[in-house]
């Protein structure tokens, strides 16, 4: 390798990379492109690729009612709208089996896998659903349908899932949903919300073709970003960027191979104060999205209108407690805790609800933390009539996983907190882990809750 001339070098150092990378993603994809090509029923491919929207959810009245409602905005940028349906079920398929994919009306097709399968199968840049049809996405919207992805929830649920998916393959992506358990609930809010939301984002993006699918990060995007660390956009003390910057003297084409592990930017100890505006973190929060590595999350609640606002949010505070519920063979109910004197009466709030809450609804919720602190100082002082817990209580042989008791607290500009205030709330989600090198820095973050002020939306979509 060394004795290569260095492009020749860094050309098979980058097939080495992409086939190390193909050898972990794309056996499944073959297979499941493969399965593509036959459910198809048009007669002819385009030979020229062309751009689209495509439309990921689990039920396909979702989908063709936000079809129906993108198609006049999505034809203003010469888009096609497709849609994609999938199961309503978890995970990522692994083990190389077929995924089935059948075609309805019109644009409208159907896989036998998950969100994250949809999302997986459709964009890859290769043998991809849309790849072969000759079509490139510019817009993924993952339709996600009644499900809670606030705060915490958000990290699990499936629609967020998918979303990261999309975003990874480097489509920008919208993850809308509204968050209520209710199937019945009218997705029609929801689908209002969107096509506000496309029309200002499909300003923003390029509509031609996508930026970043297939991705190429050479060299890493720096401006707000983890991979300028070492700069003055992240600065460390010189010990810090010995230890982190030292490559421990193997140059394997490291400089040339970036694929391989090169730095993928020039480091500067340098340890001056970043001045930045907000015109600046603006742009770079942009230029996030256009590369997919920030995506957007929609949460609408089902009383919104179109007359009503959005909100620039983060993810609200709030957790799921007392989940687990012990179940005995012999259904001998036990009281867990029988003279429970540390709770707390708190007003109960529905998510989504125009009407706020009130001590008519109020309901006891245990404080765990304080019987924890209880408890432990209990143990320290032991006692010849007491017994230890083991002895109390018999093991149960089974558990339910329940919802729990949701326990929030207020947070300014929580996505929990625009909701319950009835706006539909925009979060700029991290399609990386933090302190990844596309990753945006925290002061970049901070100027996604910048709304514009005539309609609450994100200021960097519209705010040059």
């Amino acid at each position: 390798r060394h004795n290569m001339p260095r492009a020749a070098a860094r050309a098979a150092a980058r097939a080495h990379s992409f086939a190390a990378h193909h050898r972990r993603h794309s056996s499944s994809s073959c297979r499941r492109s493969s399965s593509s090509s036959r459910a198809s029923t048009s007669s002819s491919v385009p030979t020229r690729t062309q751009a689209c929207v495509l439309l990921l959810g689990p039920r396909d009245d979702d989908l063709a009612a936000c079809a129906l409602k993108l198609a006049d905005v999505a034809a203003a940028h010469n888009l096609r709208v497709f849609t994609l349906s999938h199961d309503d079920v978890d995970g990522l398929t692994r083990d190389g089996r077929e995924l089935r994919l059948a075609r309805g009306d019109g644009d409208a097709y159907a896989l036998r896998g998950s969100g994250e399968d949809a999302a997986v199968v459709a964009l890859d840049a290769t043998d991809g659903i849309l790849a072969q049809l000759g079509y490139e996405c510019v817009l993924c919207l993952v339709v996600g349908g009644r499900e809670v992805c606030l705060g915490e929830d958000g990290r699990g649920s499936r629609a967020r899932r998918c979303a990261n998916r999309a975003a990874v393959s480097g489509t920008p992506t919208v993850c809308a949903t509204i968050p209520t358990t209710t199937q019945t609930a009218s997705f029609e809010p929801c689908a209002c919300a969107l096509e506000q939301l496309v029309s200002v984002v499909l300003r923003v993006l390029p509509t031609k073709s996508p930026a970043n699918n297939p991705r190429s990060h050479f060299p890493f995007p720096t401006n707000g970003r983890w991979a300028s660390l070492g700069t003055a956009q992240l600065p460390m003390d010189d010990e810090l960027a010995r230890q982190v910057l030292d490559d421990g003297g193997d140059d394997f084409a490291a400089k040339d191979c970036w694929s391989l592990g090169g730095s993928g930017t020039v480091h500067v100890n340098d340890t001056a104060v970043e001045h930045t505006t907000p015109q600046s973190r603006r742009a770079a929060l942009r230029d996030a999205f256009v590369e997919a590595d920030i995506y957007l999350d929609l949460s609408v609640p089902a009383k919104w209108t179109p007359k009503s606002k959005f909100r620039a949010a983060r993810p609200g505070v709030f957790w799921r407690q007392q989940r687990v519920q012990a179940v005995f063979d012999d259904e001998v109910p036990v009281d867990s805790v029988p003279t429970d004197r540390f709770g707390r009466t708190l007003p109960s709030q529905t998510v989504a609800s125009d009407v706020r809450a009130t001590d008519r609804d109020a309901r006891f919720v245990r404080q765990l933390a304080t019987e924890r602190l209880l408890a432990a100082r209990a143990s320290s002082q032991p006692s010849p009539s007491s017994s230890t817990s083991s002895d109390a209580r018999p093991l149960s042989s089974a558990f339910r996983v329940t919802k729990g008791v949701v326990v929030a607290d207020d947070s300014p500009r929580g996505d929990l907190d625009a909701v319950a205030r009835g706006f539909a709330a925009v979060v700029s989600v991290p399609t990386w882990p933090f302190a990844h090198a596309f990753a945006l820095t925290d002061r970049v973050f901070l100027e996604s809750l910048r709304e514009d002020v005539a309609t609450g939306l994100p200021s960097f979509l519209i705010d040059p």
